[in-house]
């Protein structure tokens, strides 16, 4: 036996028995989607989200959004009329940003379309601005945004 192996039995015991545990945590987590607060923000604000396709691809996608306000009673109520902003910007520098604005369509429900120049990690801001004046801001981190799916002949339009 090599004196650098020495005293080691083949295997981690304890790392077989909380990779599991680390896992469905890691699973747990990924399945929040609470928008990261950013200064300035009023923390009464809640922001949930999606993507459109998910798991998102490079090119058109949608996000929604969903605005509420924690009520005195613990009870989520729906913010209409805020004018809703959303930047995408690339983790690394020297992208261009995308940038839109959501329409609501529902109340406290919004909806923003983008596309997304190239695959990567990307960042959106969100900022919101109630009719209030209250402001919600926050920051959405979207990892591994997957490279968009070649053509098949069937799919490609036909030319004239």
């Amino acid at each position: 036996m090599r004196p650098w192996r020495a005293g080691l039995r083949p295997g981690l015991p304890g790392l077989q028995r909380t990779a599991p545990l680390a896992v469905a945590l890691a699973l747990v987590l990924a399945g929040c989607r609470a928008g990261e607060v950013r200064p300035g923000s009023d923390s009464t604000l809640s922001l949930h989200w999606r993507i459109v396709p998910d798991p998102p691809v490079a090119g058109p996608l949608r996000i929604a959004l969903e605005l509420s306000d924690q009520g005195s009673r613990g009870t989520r109520q729906p913010l209409s009329g805020a004018v809703v902003r959303v930047e995408g910007n690339m983790s690394h520098p020297g992208m261009v940003p995308v940038l839109a604005t959501a329409r609501e369509v529902a109340p406290g429900h919004y909806e923003a379309p983008l596309s997304l120049t190239m695959a990567g990690d990307w960042i959106f801001l969100i900022d919101a601005e109630l009719p209030d004046g209250r402001k919600l801001h926050r920051q959405i981190d979207l990892p591994g945004v997957r490279p968009p799916t070649p053509r098949t002949p069937s799919e490609t339009p036909a030319e004239r």
